[in-house]
């Protein structure tokens, strides 16, 4: 066995026995799961992936464990006969260094592979809904990412430990070099450097992080890991030499050490910055494969009847431009294999393409936009609100004629603003609805009639009574085949349970049962009824903010007394939360006949910012398929969420379960099983 194995096998076995070792292991695992469940939490309805989170929470306390991992390798609190036995051994320097280095980074790589359990098995108990999304191929990116970030923070514990003779003083060293130092820099560049400031909007480290999770791994970052770990071995060897020779004299040859030393140090930071102006990014082998589209994005990309050209209008260096770059490739090779018209990507960097940032900007964009086009015909959607749901928009609004119809939001009865982006506002509601095509606007039904050219009418938590002339008015949009959608606000006086009445559709006062809930006043709908708006989001939820405060709603399976047919779109028993109507269904071929719909929400929180903005549910979705089927659009496959939204839909119960769970069970369990084999193997050397 070669001396470098011999050294690495001492180590671990000293490793192994060493109560620090267990107690480090169990810290970083509860830490490890505390950040990884409330990021996991915090995150839902975001483009971050789990092993993106994963990732991240290890990242942070990664150089905690290496410290207190690293700093009894060469040091005993103040017993140093290991350490002076180890000297007198005829083996070079380089050999310990490189066989303890070994020896520390293998047991932080098992501690990183044992944190995997929480993620790869306590989170799909907890959260079937990403239990799809969660396999070992899929953490394969972000535990690699970890593996190289744990080499330089290994051997600069390493190193430390040769400096210092107390232990607990390499541990804090090592963590004032793999912490904060780094932090401090980063904050002295964002605070003192306006151009650091627009380059790095969050911490370097933090962003390969993301990047390399999600399959792009930064060559520049890696080199920058190898170059310190180099760096810190060839100092922790030369300082090993330097105890060997102490006492000696020999102050040339102490001097040219510490020379060689800075040297080394310098040469690491030299090549970083090389390395980093040279950067280029590697995706990981198969990334592009795994990653799907919804029904809808697929169907829209396979009807494109004419080419359509996008463009990424964006710095680089900016946070979002990989995300970014990842879905353009990945609509552009989905149109490939649907057989579509063809879709073109390109990236403009207003820095080095000059010519077509000026034809972009002369064409009405800015920068930090995506923009679409197809013949004269253009689109701009900001970066910040681009996903798959809205590039599929953007596309299908350029592959067919322009829209005539318009939605029109009631006002006067306290409902929310169409301009109010605030978390109780309609602007995101109206934003979607124009993006989709739609005219939006605001009717005032005590000034005047319901316009002809109005296709639907929306009524979402009206306050304040409406007189008897307006309903009448609204009875008569509707007996000539009006489109209404409303969201009861759950006041009996504001006259839209008379509409509801005429309909056939009664509230009721009974509570449901057995509903999911996150915090025990909202109520989260996962079973959809058979019905074109609805039968699109199996496999997805929404979410009813007030949903303990309304009202369900009886059904009827034929055509009641005042003609109309209810289905239930979210149906809990005998009841549901959402129902559409529609009156002259069978004599849609008349086309001289347009039939009543009307689509009735028992919560108007639903479609509110604060519900829209969060991707995770499907309330957008809903929403957006309630509209077009009022309209008489054909209604597009869609399912709750984009493909590259995080879903957990926990209720209040897992959440609390998983929280216990990553953060106590684990860790307990770890420190029994290592507790009882230390124990044995103790008893055994007795």
């Amino acid at each position: 066995m070669k001396l470098p194995m011999i050294v690495t096998f001492r180590t671990l076995t000293r490793l192994a026995r060493q109560t620090t070792t267990l107690f480090a292991a169990a810290a970083f695992f509860a830490a490890t799961g505390a950040l990884f469940a409330n990021g996991l939490f915090a995150a839902e309805g975001t483009a971050v992936s789990a092993p993106s989170i994963w990732a991240l929470s290890v990242a942070n306390v990664l150089p905690l464990l290496t410290s207190l991992l690293t700093m009894r390798l060469w040091s005993e609190d103040g017993n140093e006969e290991r350490m002076e036995a180890d000297l007198v051994v005829p083996v070079p320097e380089r050999v310990f260094a490189i066989g303890r280095f070994a020896a520390s980074y293998l047991a932080v790589m098992m501690s990183v592979a044992l944190a995997l359990v929480v993620p790869l098995f306590i989170l799909p108990c907890n959260s079937p809904a990403l239990s799809s999304q969660l396999s070992v191929v899929r953490f394969l990116p972000a535990f690699a990412a970890l593996a190289v970030l744990a080499l330089p923070l290994t051997a600069i514990g390493s190193m430390t430990g040769v400096f210092f003779r107390n232990a607990m003083s390499a541990a804090v060293a090592s963590m004032a070099m793999t912490y904060a130092l780094p932090y401090a820099v980063y904050r002295a560049l964002i605070s003192w450097s306006p151009a650091a400031r627009m380059k790095f909007a969050e911490s370097p480290v933090i962003a390969r992080i993301t990047d390399a999770s999600d399959g792009f791994f930064s060559f520049g970052a890696a080199v920058v890991a190898f170059a310190f770990m180099i760096s810190a071995l060839f100092a922790a060897s030369k300082a090993l030499a330097l105890r060997r020779i102490a006492g000696d004299g020999r102050l040339v040859l102490k001097l040219s050490s510490y020379a060689a030393i800075l040297s080394a140090l310098l040469s690491a930071v030299l090549m970083s910055a090389l390395a980093l102006r040279l950067d280029f990014m590697v995706e990981w082998p198969g990334a592009v494969r795994t990653a799907s589209f919804s029904a809808r994005t697929r169907e829209i990309l396979s009807e494109i009847s004419h080419p359509v050209r996008i463009s990424a209008f964006m710095r680089r260096e900016s946070s979002g431009f990989l995300p970014v770059a990842r879905l353009l490739r990945l609509v552009e090779s989905e149109s490939r294999s649907v057989a579509g018209a063809g879709i073109t990507c390109e990236f403009v960097d207003p820095r080095w393409d000059p010519n077509a940032a000026v034809r972009l900007v002369r064409a009405g964009a800015g920068e930090d936009t995506i923009v679409f086009s197809a013949g004269r015909r253009r689109i701009v959607v900001p970066v910040k609100d681009f996903d798959e749901s809205v590039c599929a928009s953007a596309v299908q609004r350029l592959s067919m004629p322009a829209k005539s119809e318009t939605v029109l939001f009631t006002v006067g009865h306290g409902e929310p603003s169409i301009g109010d982006y605030g978390p109780s506002g309609l602007g995101d509601a109206a934003r979607a609805l124009r993006q989709e095509g739609y005219r939006v606007g605001t009717h005032h039904s005590l000034t005047s009639s319901v316009p002809k050219d109005c296709s639907v009418l929306v009524i979402v938590g009206a306050r304040t009574p409406f007189s008897t002339a307006e309903l009448r008015d609204i009875g008569l949009f509707i007996a000539h085949g009006g489109r209404i959608l409303v969201a009861d606000s759950g006041r009996p006086d504001t006259g839209i349970r008379m509409i509801l009445d005429r309909i056939g559709i009664v509230p009721v006062a009974e509570e449901s049962e057995h509903v999911g809930t996150t915090d025990g006043s909202d109520i989260i709908v996962s079973d959809f009824g058979e019905h074109a708006v609805s039968t699109h989001l199996h496999g997805s939820a929404v979410l009813f903010a007030n949903g303990a405060n309304r009202y369900s709603v009886p059904l009827a399976s034929a055509p009641n007394q005042h003609g109309f047919s209810v289905s239930a779109l979210c149906p809990s028993g005998k009841y549901a939360f959402a129902v559409a109507a529609e009156k002259g269904a069978a004599l849609r071929s008349d086309l001289a006949i347009r039939p009543a719909r009307l689509v009735a929400i028992g919560d108007p929180s639903f479609f509110l910012n604060g519900a829209l903005h969060s991707r995770a549910n499907a309330n957008r979705d809903l929403f957006l398929n309630s509209i077009a089927w009022l309209v008489g659009m054909d209604v597009s496959g869609a399912v709750g969420a984009p493909s590259n939204v995080l879903s957990v839909r926990m209720d209040r119960a897992s959440r609390i379960r998983f929280l216990v769970y990553s953060t106590v069970a684990v860790p307990f369990a770890v420190v029994m099983f290592a507790g009882l084999w230390m124990i044995r193997r103790r008893r055994s050397f007795k």
